[in-house]
């Protein structure tokens, strides 16, 4: 996306497009021509009259992150770095007893049994994964409706709320169920969805995408009951080495089941003489932003 300031500087800017619903804005790049297609992009640069490329919500780590500092060392055009944060990232272990027993206290394991009890005084509860395309369309919209019955909907965020979010999710689902990438986890109750999980398999990774509960079930922690359903079946699906929780930073539920971490960075790398200029000038200006507001509130509250 093109914007013609960067924050309050006048300097033609390029941002990666991240919507609601992409949490990773790594471009797709082939790994056997990685460096060419960055060379390519160099190339596209020089003739864009741009200042400002923002790389928004970069992978931190891995190869294409050793990829892009590379990139940036070959142009000579040193980066800022105006944003980092980690989130939940799940590495598999040996086996799935193995990662729960690391990464989870025994009081936190045992409380979680407790909980599992509880609900199977309440009738049969029962853990399913659906991978066959032909029965996914059904869980697809069963997902909405969980979704939306709660406070999401309530509050207008859940993805049926809006006509256009709901249309992306269904198509953006059903292909990943043609190909065979996507994961529908369900928690059941004599049959009734009271928590379901949406995951999305990609190469040796694979991707959260989304978690909903049943909001009446929520003393018996459903979500995290599902999320220990799904360390399982991480270690047991063949091929799969990762997953990125896709949560916020924070994240009260998944930071405290999943061990490992991963770092997304936004890069802000100059174009040109201008460009160069406003990125070594971004420091100061932070700074500036960051002393000047404590002083404000002491002239306001002196007042």
């Amino acid at each position: 996306m093109r914007f013609p300031r960067y924050q309050s500087i006048p300097a033609n800017t390029l941002r990666f497009l991240k919507h609601d619903y992409c949490f990773l804005c790594a471009p797709l790049i082939r790994k056997d021509c990685a460096k060419e297609t960055l060379r390519a992009l160099t190339d596209w640069l020089d003739n864009a009259r741009l200042s400002i490329l923002e790389w928004t919500d970069q992978p931190g780590d891995g190869r294409y992150a050793e990829l892009l500092t590379e990139y940036f060392h070959a142009r000579g055009n040193q980066p800022w770095l105006s944003g980092s944060h980690v989130r939940a990232l799940l590495l598999s272990a040996s086996n799935a007893d193995t990662y729960i027993r690391t990464n989870l206290s025994g009081g936190r394991i045992k409380e979680l049994r407790r909980l599992e009890r509880r609900l199977t005084d309440l009738g049969e509860v029962q853990y399913i994964c659906v991978a066959d395309p032909r029965s996914l369309a059904t869980w697809i919209d069963e997902f909405l409706q969980l979704e939306h019955a709660g406070w999401k909907g309530v509050g207008q965020t859940a993805i049926a709320s809006k006509a256009a979010h709901q249309l992306f999710f269904l198509e953006f689902a059903q292909e990943a169920a043609r190909r065979g990438h996507l994961r529908i986890l369900a928690l059941l109750l004599d049959g009734r969805p009271i928590a379901i999980k949406c995951n999305v398999l990609a190469g040796p990774g694979s991707f959260a995408f989304k978690i909903t509960y049943a909001e009446e079930f929520a003393k018996y922690s459903p979500g995290q009951l599902l999320e220990i359903d799904n360390i399982r079946r991480v270690h047991a699906e063949t091929g799969i080495e990762w997953m990125d929780s896709c949560a916020d930073p924070i994240h009260p539920m998944i930071d405290t089941l999943w061990g490992q971490r991963r770092t997304i960075r936004t890069w802000v790398s100059p174009v040109g003489r201008w460009g160069r200029f406003v990125v070594a000038a971004l420091p100061l200006l932070r700074w500036l932003k960051r002393s000047v507001r404590p002083a404000q509130a002491i002239a306001e509250n002196s007042l």
